[in-house]
């Protein structure tokens, strides 16, 4: 997860999944275990097949 100022906020490696669809969640929180400031967010998930960004707007 990275700011819109291309800061790395946060990295979780989710390990192997089976093929399908699954959910992911974030807390909000960075690195550290600090609530990131309100604003927009990318999300990139990798797999060995491909990767996918979304962006993400944070709201308090």
């Amino acid at each position: 997860i990275v700011n819109v100022a291309g800061r790395r906020v946060l990295t979780r490696p989710l390990g192997r999944l089976d093929a399908g669809r699954h959910t992911v969640s974030w807390d909000t929180e960075d690195a550290q275990g600090a609530r990131v400031a309100p604003g927009v967010y990318f999300v990139t998930l990798r797999t060995t097949a491909g990767s996918a960004t979304r962006r993400v707007t944070v709201l308090r």
